[in-house]
């Protein structure tokens, strides 16, 4: 028989084994083809949905994925955690999380999760992120640390220890009272009245849930802060809108309102571009301020009043 005959016959007769071994197995090649889909590997417009069988073992596949998603978000691996970052953008979480870091985004459910934290034994709370200028000097990712926090009703103090620890550790920081407002200060003559009015050099939406939370519970607590908008600079209404519940960024909401007023394109620019800044000097700030946010154990032996770093040992939560 001639070689290349013999080497037909001996690759096709390879193939045709290769094709009875996987025939023979149908039932886990079709089982790792439902799990894939189950958990979405596969699209829909790729492959077809599953039917009968295989489509009940779909959804036994995502019930369970569901269920223990339910789960680690309540009860997760057990880690240590020592202070609680209140910010209120999605990108300021992203850029507080850490060890020992329990990070609390401003949403409908703030109160139930900061008295999680607070039940899971933190005693220590930072109100981190960009804020609003108040003081005309002011420039977009400028760091700022608050000597107290004013609102509507009281003036509180920050711990004294912590806030020394910031002022110390971030170079070329302003250091005054910061104002806690419940909506955005757009307008630059409404912030020149906050200034002059308060005394306070920059304004944000979450210190004074930070403030009022800790003199409720006795918590340590300090500011530390990046300016994103001047005192001169008027923040357009598509950035205003552009928010999320959650924090994030909704991109179709900015387009919409820019297509009903083009006017706003110019302005919206240049808050990206002080935005941008302000991302870049709190990313610097983050790096700065160490895994404990400017919590030094050494202060417990000098001052009376030092922040304890409590630890969770039985219960962890999830920011």
């Amino acid at each position: 028989m001639e070689p290349k005959v013999l080497a037909c016959a001996w690759f096709f007769g390879r193939a045709f084994r290769r094709h009875r071994a996987w025939r023979g197995r149908p039932h886990k090649r079709r089982t790792v083809e439902i799990e894939r889909y189950a958990r979405g590997t596969i699209g829909r417009s790729w492959t077809a949905s599953p039917r009968g069988r295989d489509a009940v073992a779909a959804r036994a596949w995502r019930r369970r994925a569901e269920i223990a998603e339910a789960r680690s978000a309540t009860v997760a691996p057990i880690l240590p955690y020592s202070v609680v970052a209140l910010v209120g953008l999605a990108f300021e979480a992203r850029i507080a999380a850490g060890p020992g870091v329990f990070v609390i985004c401003r949403g409908p459910d703030i109160a139930e999760t900061l008295h999680l934290a607070y039940d899971a034994g933190c005693r220590s709370i930072i109100s981190f992120g960009v804020a609003g200028g108040l003081a005309p000097d002011l420039r977009p990712g400028d760091w700022i640390v608050a000597s107290e926090v004013l609102d509507a009703r009281a003036s509180r103090p920050t711990h004294p220890a912590w806030s020394r620890n910031l002022l110390e550790t971030i170079p070329e920081v302003r250091y005054g009272p910061v104002l806690g407002v419940a909506a955005p200060v757009a307008d630059p003559l409404a912030k020149h009245d906050l200034h002059t009015r308060t005394g306070a050099i920059a304004v944000d939406m979450e210190s004074h849930i930070v403030a009022e939370f800790a003199a409720e519970h006795g918590m340590s607590f300090a500011v530390a802060r990046v300016i994103v908008d001047p005192a001169h600079r008027r923040v357009p209404d598509a950035a205003l809108i552009a928010l999320r519940p959650g924090g994030g960024t909704n991109l179709s909401a900015i387009l919409r309102e820019v297509l009903t007023k083009p006017a706003q394109v110019l302005p919206l620019l240049r808050i990206a571009g002080d935005a941008y800044a302000a991302r870049s000097a709190l990313l610097r700030l983050r790096r700065l301020l160490g895994p404990g946010f400017g919590i030094s154990e050494a202060d417990e032996s000098s001052d009376s009043r030092a922040i304890r770093l409590p630890f969770l040992s039985r219960l962890a939560l999830r920011s």
